[in-house]
């Protein structure tokens, strides 16, 4: 699950994602009663650039893998129940 991270304590994840991107745009900009200033436009193209790169991943998945995957995952044959045991008391 992830990469290992050998710092401890709570840290915060180094690396930048589309949320991330989002969420600091979005404070900076309830931050200013004027009006946004040249700092918040910054960060609201980081954040537009972020989510256009992430839709791009997303959308390559879809376009690259997503029917395969489909494919197997149906092939699949699941149930949602599992066998019934019945148990007794023995005297």
């Amino acid at each position: 699950m992830g990469k290992e991270d050998k710092r401890q304590g709570i840290v915060r994840n180094p690396e930048s994602t589309v949320m991330t991107r989002i969420s600091t745009a979005r404070r900076y900009v309830a931050s200013r009663p004027q009006g946004i200033t040249s700092t918040e436009k910054t960060l609201l193209k980081h954040a537009e650039n972020e989510t256009k790169l992430g839709l791009d991943k997303v959308n390559q998945f879809y376009k690259d893998s997503w029917e395969g995957l489909q494919a197997e995952i149906e092939a699949i044959s699941l149930s949602s129940f599992k066998p019934i045991e019945y148990f007794e008391l023995k005297n």
